[in-house]
């Protein structure tokens, strides 16, 4: 029995849960009955149904239909957790992020906010990087070193943090 439940008291929990993820009447079901999104929500329930302070989540919202997103963001902002996803689904990122960081070439670049401020703060941080680097410029003298990474960009190594550059945002980005 799982955390020292009891049979009712997990069935309840399962019902409960059923009911969260808006699955009410399924749990009799056998996976292959389900559809994909079916078996998402109840991948979701499984995970949401322990009261963890964390929850890492893959690609949640694949396979959910639009009403799915908006249940598990609105979960999400409701319960007081941490969360730590990654995803493509951009809207999903600016509605239950307050930090994003985006992974690439082995390093993790910290952005407050979700992907639509991500994106300003790449855009500011490569411009500053592009100021710093030119020549004749007050901070031109500062030690930075220059290196092309394997997306044809260059990564400008300045003391203390790491400024990418190129035109498009790069790598997987993590809530």
């Amino acid at each position: 029995q799982q955390q020292g439940m009891g049979r009712a008291e997990i069935a309840e929990r399962v019902t409960q849960m059923l009911a969260l993820v808006r699955l009410e009447g399924l749990a009799r079901r056998k996976p292959h009955q389900l559809s994909g999104g079916q078996r998402q929500r109840v991948a979701l329930a499984r995970v949401l149904a322990d009261d963890a302070d964390i929850v890492c989540l893959d690609e949640p919202t694949n396979h959910l239909d639009v009403e799915g997103v908006q249940w598990l963001a609105d979960h999400l902002l409701k319960r007081n957790l941490a969360v730590v996803v990654v995803t493509h689904d951009r809207w999903f990122l600016d509605e239950v992020c307050t930090e994003t960081w985006e992974v690439h070439d082995g390093t993790v670049e910290p952005f407050e906010g979700g992907y639509a401020a991500y994106v300003l703060q790449r855009v500011e941080r490569d411009r500053m990087a592009q100021v710093l680097h030119r020549p004749g410029h007050a901070g031109s003298d500062m030690p930075v070193r220059t290196r092309r990474n394997d997306r044809g960009g260059d990564v400008l190594r300045l003391p203390a943090r790491t400024v990418r550059c190129d035109d498009e945002p790069a790598g997987d980005v993590v809530g």
